[in-house]
């Protein structure tokens, strides 16, 4: 990814404007001046520029990782606008590295299957009918809003169904 900075400098002397266009590259640390006039002040903004684009805040291809470290609760689950996040009160939620995903409510446990990627995280706790509700409602192929060290936000990627896991 590329951003074009185009700065605009004013001379006195003689009431030109100049233009000096730059190619930074997104976290890469690149940069060129292509009329090589680049100055302090200028590296100084971009290199501050870039490392603030480039800070070590946590990917979606670190949701596997994220998420089989400890235990999970669901601070929001809505359907179809319907807030339904006090139907998961209570449920401690464990994903397994090797793929086990444990649903536990005071005595009650109960097992599926998790997996993730760069922009899924798909849950398969059993089948989404009033049988297994609530947990079945999480069954679902997610897309990855945000991950980071205590929150997983996901979303449906075909209906207006939102899931956030926080960690315990």
């Amino acid at each position: 990814m590329e951003f074009v900075v185009l700065t605009l400098k004013y001379d006195r002397k003689t009431a030109k404007k100049n233009f000096t266009g730059y190619i930074i590259t997104f976290c890469g640390y690149y940069y060129e001046n292509k009329h090589m006039k680049l100055k302090i002040h200028i590296t100084s903004v971009v290199l501050l520029f870039l490392a603030a684009s480039c800070s070590r805040s946590l990917d979606n291809s670190n949701a596997t990782t994220v998420a089989s470290s400890g235990a999970w609760r669901v601070t929001l689950f809505t359907d179809s606008g319907n807030n339904e996040t006090t139907d998961f009160s209570g449920y401690a939620f464990a994903f397994n590295s090797s793929g086990l995903i444990t649903a536990t409510k005071s005595t009650n446990t109960q097992n599926g299957t998790w997996s993730s990627g760069s922009k899924k995280f798909n849950i398969n706790l059993g089948p989404k009918d009033n049988t297994n509700k609530p947990l079945g409602e999480l069954t679902d192929d997610w897309q990855i809003i945000s991950v980071s060290d205590s929150e997983i936000k996901l979303k449906d990627d075909s209906k207006a169904e939102f899931l956030t896991f926080t960690k315990n």
